[in-house]
């Protein structure tokens, strides 16, 4: 295994911003938990081979979320244009969202100048991770950053504010 995929300093850091977050009642209602960690190095080297790069950010959001399918909160109405008022599921499945879709994350990587990792599917989206924590909406033509950080992107995906919408931008 590749030796720079994470360490267990970087979970632990990603454990904390994720219980400060303001939505972690909505984490703790789809099974999250402070100190939660999921073996994900099969996954990690499954995806690997296939090309795609985990930093250490990513992999411990992997370990601290995957296998979760997080519920937006309520009815957003107008709230979040791209879902409608009856928001998808967040799946976080690193295998499902980067498997055989390499190419598709590589065009959202050039459009944004930064790498990304799989982490999860939003509807017919991908959902991706930058080595920063970032969450990243990856539709068919366009890409989304949804927060200045993990925390801000959670919310953002989770409990979306009319008055920051995401930023969309198209593949290049």
């Amino acid at each position: 295994m590749d030796e720079n995929l994470g360490s267990p300093g970087a979970v632990d850091t990603a454990a904390v911003e994720l219980a400060g977050c303001s939505v972690a009642d909505l984490l703790v209602a789809s099974g999250w938990s402070t100190g939660r960690q999921v073996a994900v190095d099969d996954v990690v080297e499954l995806l690997a081979a296939e090309g795609h790069r985990f930093s250490p950010r990513s992999r411990a959001l992997l370990v601290s979320l995957a296998g979760l399918t997080l519920w937006p909160d309520g009815d957003l109405g107008a709230a979040d244009a791209r879902s409608g008022p009856h928001p998808d599921p967040v799946v976080i499945d690193p295998v499902g969202s980067g498997s055989g879709e390499l190419d598709r994350i590589r065009l959202a990587e050039a459009s944004l100048g930064v790498e990304l990792a799989p982490l999860g599917e939003v509807g017919l989206d991908l959902l991706a991770t930058d080595p920063t924590g970032r969450l990243v909406r990856i539709g068919v033509v366009e890409v989304g950053v949804l927060g200045d950080d993990l925390c801000s992107s959670l919310c953002q995906l989770l409990r979306p504010d009319p008055d920051r919408p995401t930023r969309w931008v198209r593949l290049t």
